[in-house]
């Protein structure tokens, strides 16, 4: 294993319990990283029109979560990664931050599930 996938494979352990979380609604997700090793958990759009990275409410997911996540934030992206369809974070939901990760998969069910299926 090289230096990028034992990065990677140690991002995905340090959200595994978001994945499993997400995945057990269904929502398929894993970890990604969208350059520069910003992390996010990403996923498709039910409609297969576009995907959704989930990351902090400040920024990409940070490497160390215990200390440095304040809350989620969700994007919207069209297929091709050009164009943001909806940002949303925890304020959507009338919800307070929280690092919670019940927080993070009503985030998602709310904006990816809800609201863009139908679109």
């Amino acid at each position: 294993m090289n230096n990028y996938e034992a990065a990677m494979q140690h991002a995905a352990d340090i959200y595994a319990d978001g994945i499993a979380a997400l995945r057990a609604k269904d929502i398929a997700a894993s970890v990604t990283q969208t350059g520069g090793m910003c992390l996010a958990i990403e996923g498709a759009v039910p409609n297969g029109r576009g995907y959704w990275l989930l990351t902090g409410s400040e920024g990409p997911l940070p490497w160390d979560r215990e200390a440095d996540l304040t809350g989620w934030g969700l994007g919207i992206y069209d297929e091709n990664g050009d164009e943001v369809v909806a940002m949303f974070d925890q304020s959507t939901l009338g919800e307070q931050k929280s690092t919670a990760v019940d927080a993070a998969v009503r985030l998602v069910y709310a904006a990816v599930c809800d609201s863009q299926a139908d679109r």
